[in-house]
């Protein structure tokens, strides 16, 4: 199985969106939207080449978008270092 790895900065953000979430509009909407997110990034991960080519988002890296449900946030993977 792939796994992510979130960096300490990305782990602040989704604690971020959590307290947002649960002021805005509840602890369990504030749990999907975690949950959600976290799918996302395990499909990313098992599935690093899904999505085109986001040439605007790499100027010297290989990055990709895919499309979403309206309602999830924009995620990319950026490939290699």
């Amino acid at each position: 199985m792939s796994r992510y790895l979130l960096t300490p900065r990305a782990e602040q953000d989704f604690h971020e969106i959590r307290r947002w979430y649960e002021r805005q509009r509840g602890t369990a909407a504030a749990r999907k939207v975690i949950l959600d997110l976290r799918s996302q990034l395990r499909n990313l991960a098992l599935h690093p080449d899904i999505g085109h080519a986001q040439e605007d988002l790499a100027s010297s890296r290989d990055a990709r978008g895919h499309r979403r449900r309206e309602e999830e946030p924009d995620v990319r993977t950026v490939a290699g270092p």
